[in-house]
């Protein structure tokens, strides 16, 4: 049995930020800069994408995400090494159904040498 995790209920991301800002339009050349897992100012902040979801939380720890006001980006804010790479969300779509997946951003990127050539 885990033990439980602190939640916060407000969101640390400014939409108005130029990354998200671009995030949001398509235009960030680098969404890894917003998405995935982070650790800033000695917290761990995850944040996800899914312009369809209602609800988004992570499996371990099993804490809830925050949507970041108007934007289809969501977050959570907890103690540092709460969460562990790669981690899974799960997710309700509109319709009301669940789904689950790995974050294909809690993933390192990853260049073989066959990219390269």
């Amino acid at each position: 049995m885990t033990s439980p995790v602190a939640v916060t209920k407000t969101t640390a991301t400014d939409p108005r930020d130029p990354d998200v800002e671009r995030l949001l339009q398509g235009r960030q050349h680098d969404p890894r800069r917003v998405l995935g897992l982070h650790v800033a100012e000695g917290r761990t902040v995850v944040r996800v994408l899914l312009p369809n979801a209602t609800r988004v939380r992570l499996v371990e720890p099993d804490v809830e995400l925050e949507r970041v006001p108007i934007t289809a980006l969501f977050e959570w804010t907890g103690p540092r090494g709460a969460v562990t790479a790669p981690y899974r969300i799960r997710w309700q779509e509109d319709d009301g159904r669940w789904h689950e997946r790995y974050d294909p951003y809690s993933f390192p990127p990853h260049i073989d040498e066959g990219d390269l050539a």
